[in-house]
């Protein structure tokens, strides 16, 4: 009962509002928040506390995303495809073109963050 989260920071599938509603009423919760990960060691994106659901900020500053098609061609932004990643940030070895796995599509807009 005494058990209290400050942050509480996921990976994966969205989380539902109310099992963060849970977590703020019975842990204290301040901070939920997403990363959006590759399992090879590289962050991809991240959640602002202005970002809910599967909306994160790309972290591009490190990586080079694309979005292709079955074949692997590029699809234009807003266009749903599976998730390509170029990083220099492992150190054993980069990822080039590397197929994460999952699909995703590039929006751009503003946020309240900044």
């Amino acid at each position: 009962p005494q058990l209290r989260l400050e942050k509480v920071l996921y990976g994966g599938t969205p989380m539902a509002e109310a099992d963060k509603q849970w977590l703020r009423e019975e842990l204290g919760a301040r901070t939920i928040t997403s990363v959006l990960a590759a399992n090879d060691g590289a962050q991809i994106g991240y959640q602002c506390g202005h970002l809910q659901g599967s909306l994160h900020h790309l972290c591009d500053d490190y990586n080079l995303l694309e979005i292709v098609d079955d074949d692997g061609h590029p699809l234009p932004d807003g266009q749903p495809g599976h998730i390509l990643i170029t990083s220099l940030q492992k150190q054993e070895g980069p990822l080039i073109r590397y197929r994460i796995g999952d699909y995703g599509r590039i929006l751009h807009q503003d946020c309240s963050c900044g």
